[in-house]
């Protein structure tokens, strides 16, 4: 990370960022095997790390499903915003072909909304197959993840107000879909997704 903050781009090679951080080519690869694989290592600490923190909390696990995943997301943006400088760097401007190395998010994130408690979660996809239940939920939830991701990526308000607001807005209307019709919140998160569009594309 600090090697890409300081030159502004990742190493030309391994043998370049040994040479340069004064370390050797057997210490780099006893960790990982390329930069691909500290990328991946990155994104999947940035979830663990705030796994870690959340579940400190004795109460968390006995809190609603809606207080849980406000916690996760305001912890994650937290952990992200520590580390905007060089996230915005490796992900260069929020092109499509960089987004792509969020995928090694999606198995952390994925496990995460897996061991979330059953009933309240399912309570929520009551319309749908049993089969499914499960799978749609995750799915769900790492789609909300990519969003609101990509919307901090654009962020620019004061203490990013805008993301937390969309954290909010989006895990209510969430929470609301066993409720119908789950009109209020989906009406104000759609009117708030379409007041900052220009920021969110």
């Amino acid at each position: 990370m600090e090697y890409v903050l300081n030159h502004g781009k990742a190493p030309e090679s391994v043998y370049r960022f040994c040479k340069d951080s004064e370390i050797s080519e057997q210490d780099f690869y006893s960790h990982f095997g390329s930069f691909k694989g500290m990328n991946q290592s990155f994104w999947e600490t940035m979830v663990h790390n705030t796994v870690a923190v959340i579940t400190k909390d004795k109460e968390f696990m006995t809190a609603s499903l809606e207080d849980q995943l406000l916690t996760f997301y305001f912890t994650f943006f937290e952990n992200m915003l520590a580390n905007r400088s060089y996230v915005l760097l490796v992900l260069h401007g929020n092109r499509l072909e960089d987004l792509k190395q969020l995928k090694y998010l999606r198995g952390p994130v994925i496990e995460f909304f897996k061991n979330l408690p059953d009933e309240e979660k399912y309570n929520k996809l009551n319309f749908l197959p049993e089969s499914i239940k499960e799978i749609s939920f995750q799915e769900a939830s790492w789609v909300q993840m990519l969003t609101i991701i990509r919307f901090w990526l654009n962020d620019t308000s004061p203490k990013f107000e805008k993301t937390d607001a969309l954290i909010e807005k989006s895990i209510r209307a969430a929470s609301e879909l066993k409720n119908f019709p789950p009109m209020e919140s989906l009406l104000d998160l759609g009117k708030f997704l379409y007041h900052e569009s220009k920021t969110i594309l």
